[in-house]
């Protein structure tokens, strides 16, 4: 097969695909057009194209954070690195291996007024794990050689330890589109991956800690679903002083999910007989700010944090051990090592059955509230959830739909997701998108109205990737920004309507027709059960489900919910 003449652009492709890489993402440009010959004729490497390089970086985030591997996108030079920034950050803060590839002029060129053309080495260095610059030229067998090292170094950086994104720039000259048979190999330096265990001692004395406390709770936060963690918390939940909690975005199908609901639905006194004595945590982010309050106001004697970083998180403010694994592999071993013991933890504890029946109360007052209520997101949001096929994957959000989740019933979605590493709303429509070109079930994206119109120029890559009925799309219309009638900091500041509400009514019929969408409106409880079949009916094309609601209400039935009223 015919392919570039750029040996670095060639090299890069192939080794990347060595490494088990298997999708990109390329953006259209000219400067990079031998790094798209490449990847596009790379055999066995998949490869979609986005316009908007912001987006596409979040299309590759969404596919890499729903297989579990490594992604890359490909741009040109000048501002179309800097456009990748918020989902580089985003990676870098969920430890996803992106492996981000552009194309520049050569060094020479750098502030020469030259077209497209700005200072790219080292731009993205706060937020990579490590940066690279290579020519794209090579004919020495030592450039070929340096080219070949660094290309393995980058993936094998991404995909180590802590994954995380790399950034390798590639300096290329004209002419641009000259083409060279591709039939060559390319060295690929393996690695060979390690777990790690505890030492007999270790496991013994960490089993007892716990056995000995009477109330210790596991807080899982945002990370992707684990069957081995899954197995190893059931055992662990046998004994009375443990309490498994996480949130929705734990993805843990154990124990207690609707830690904020059960929370501010105990009551005072409730709460204070809910702190632990040992609280372990795994996963990334809480979302709860009623979580995260409660344990700073409430610091538990011991905070054990168990997960592989490269730093020291004290998010709660009483961190007192870092165990450096992964949590399934913490769990596995500690749950057989108390078993051992032959005991149950924390005599005469019913630690775990009062989150059980605090979780309980908080799904039946819910319930109540919501039939009371009437109309409004949370309450339409509950009916959409149970209405979804049980394989269905779930992506949010920020703002309000991120935390309505939370609230909803006990039938939760197959998998849940959202941008929690910097939590910003840029780019969750992309990165929906991108999830639902890595998995073979159906994708739900529910998003605001001004989330979905920040990342509105995502809808045109439905045509070029086309998921077909594989992505179906949530709209929650009530003018845009409700987050901030609902926050604490900007609620009921004189500015928040002029400013900060921002209050737009879209015509989302138009919108999502002008892509190609099948459209769906619903605007009350009974044009939601008919929209809503038609709308997961769609097989032929993406669709939209565009729920209209009052804002005010809306932000109103939250807070007496989040309040306990």
């Amino acid at each position: 097969m015919m392919t570039t003449d750029k040996y670095g652009c060639r090299a890069l492709a192939g080794i990347l695909h060595g490494h088990g890489v298997e999708y990109a993402v390329l953006c259209p440009g000219s400067r990079n057009v031998p790094l798209v010959m490449a990847f596009a004729r790379e055999q066995g490497l998949k490869c979609d194209t986005a316009v908007d390089e912001r987006s596409a970086a979040f299309i590759a985030l969404g596919h890499g954070i729903a297989r579990g591997c490594a992604v890359a996108v490909v741009c040109t030079s000048g501002t179309a690195l800097l456009n990748m920034a918020p989902a580089v950050a985003e990676a870098y803060y969920r430890n996803v291996p992106l492996i981000v590839v552009s194309a520049d002029r050569p060094g020479r060129w750098i502030d020469q007024a030259d077209s497209q053309t700005i200072r790219q080495r080292g731009l993205l260095d706060n937020i990579v794990k490590r940066s690279y610059n290579i020519v794209a030229e090579a004919d020495a067998d030592e450039s070929r050689w340096f080219i070949d090292r660094t290309v393995n170094d980058a993936v094998i950086t991404a995909m180590s330890g802590i994954h995380g994104p790399v950034h390798i720039n590639v300096e290329i000259d004209s002419p641009l589109n000259r083409e060279v048979s591709g039939e060559e190999s390319y060295r690929i330096i393996r690695r060979a991956a390690s777990r790690m265990s505890l030492s007999d001692e270790a496991r013994n004395e960490i089993s007892r800690r716990m056995l000995a406390c009477r109330k210790v709770l596991v807080l899982g936060g945002c990370m992707a679903p684990n069957d081995r963690l899954n197995r190893g918390l059931i055992r662990l939940v046998g004994n009375g002083n443990v309490a498994v909690a996480a949130e929705p975005l734990a993805n843990v199908s154990v124990g207690i999910r609707n830690i904020e609901a059960a929370l501010c639905r105990a009551g005072k006194l409730g709460r204070e007989s809910m702190v632990p004595d040992l609280l372990i945590t795994l996963g990334g982010a809480i979302v709860s700010d009623t979580v995260k309050r409660w344990l700073r106001e409430n610091a538990p004697a011991e905070h054990w944090h168990i997960g592989r970083t490269d730093n020291t998180v004290d998010t709660f403010k009483c961190l007192t051990e870092r165990i450096d694994m992964e949590p399934a592999d913490f769990f596995a071993e500690i749950s057989v090592a108390m078993r051992r013991e032959e005991i149950y933890g924390g005599e005469g504890s019913d630690y775990g059955a009062s989150w059980a029946r605090a979780s309980d109360n908080a799904y039946m007052m819910l319930d109540q509230e919501k039939a009371k209520a009437g109309w409004c997101e949370i309450s339409a949001l509950d009916e959409i959830v149970k209405m979804l096929p049980p394989d269905a994957n779930v992506q949010l959000s920020n703002g309000m739909t991120v935390r309505y989740y939370e609230w909803v019933s006990r039938r939760r979605a197959h998998r849940a997701d959202c941008n929690r590493g910097v939590s910003g709303i840029d780019g969750s429509t992309s990165t929906a998108i991108g999830a639902a070109t890595a998995y073979s079930g159906m994708t739900v994206l529910i998003t605001g109205d001004m989330s979905a119109q920040y990342d509105i120029g995502a809808l045109a890559s439905l045509r070029l990737i086309n998921p077909k009925g594989k992505f179906k799309m949530v709209v929650m219309a009530n003018g845009g920004g409700n987050i901030f009638k609902y926050v604490k900091n900007t609620r009921g500041l004189a500015e928040t309507e002029d400013y900060l509400y921002n209050s737009v009514d879209t015509d989302w019929n138009s919108v999502g027709k002008a892509y190609g969408m099948a459209v769906f409106e619903a605007s009350d409880m009974e044009s939601l059960g008919k929209q809503a079949d038609r709308w997961l009916g769609t097989n032929d094309r993406s669709a939209m489900l565009v729920v209209r609601s009052d804002a005010e209400k809306n932000a109103r039935v939250m807070l007496d919910l989040v309040n306990g009223k």
